[in-house]
């Protein structure tokens, strides 16, 4: 049996927040006349987007990445909201983890880049308070999850052994990772599964 959970380190696209790159693809076909699949192409495999989700380049860096690769004139504020504004929020697991943060210590970790997280926090930060200044970005720590790190930069925050922290996460490779380090962990995969995982761990009645 695990140790009691004392702190629960969560991810935040498609757990927190709900994400959707296609609806910047369909404003970006409008604004260049290329197809989705090619701007696809041009951006989503690109070196550049790694380089900004761990900060080795700037926000004006990135986006002259994406003026070259998509051969567009396109102005940075008009990137910036189109890069930006594809978040919607998961209701349901926010206030689940407003509830947890009475009895638990809460970590946000997420890799992400500094216009989303900019972003996020100007119109979600309801969303993200209950983590208050306990938050591990990828563009902030130079490390992107699975990499043991990121995870240790998550584990210091949480001031608790690994074995009393649960990780949260939509993507398995990363659940895996945070297991191989000796936390426990929930694979995201809807809300109500989610919840009866909680359930079952003892972190929620």
């Amino acid at each position: 049996m695990p140790k009691e959970i004392e702190a629960v380190i969560c991810d935040l696209g498609n757990v927190i927040l709900f994400f959707d790159w296609a609806t910047a693809y369909t404003k970006l076909e409008k604004i260049t006349g290329l197809p989705g699949l090619e701007i696809v192409r041009r951006i989503a495999v690109q070196p550049f987007i790694h380089e900004y989700e761990t900060g080795q380049i700037s926000s004006e860096e990135a986006f002259r990445h994406v003026q070259k690769q998509l051969d567009s004139h396109i102005a940075y504020p008009d990137f910036k909201e189109v890069w930006s504004d594809i978040f919607s929020p998961n209701d349901d697991m926010i206030r689940l983890l407003h509830r947890l943060s009475e009895s638990v210590r809460l970590v946000l970790l997420s890799n992400t880049n500094e216009l989303h997280f900019s972003f996020i926090e100007e119109h979600f930060a309801y969303a993200i308070s209950p983590f208050e200044n306990r938050i591990v970005l990828s563009y902030r720590s130079g490390y992107v999850k699975p990499h043991p790190r990121i995870f240790e930069h998550a584990l210091a925050h949480a001031g608790v052994p690994a074995n009393q922290c649960l990780f949260i996460d939509d993507i398995q490779a990363y659940t895996d990772a945070a297991k191989s380090l000796g936390m426990n962990s929930i694979q995201y995969r809807s809300y109500g599964q989610c919840h009866d995982a909680l359930k079952d761990l003892g972190v929620i009645a």
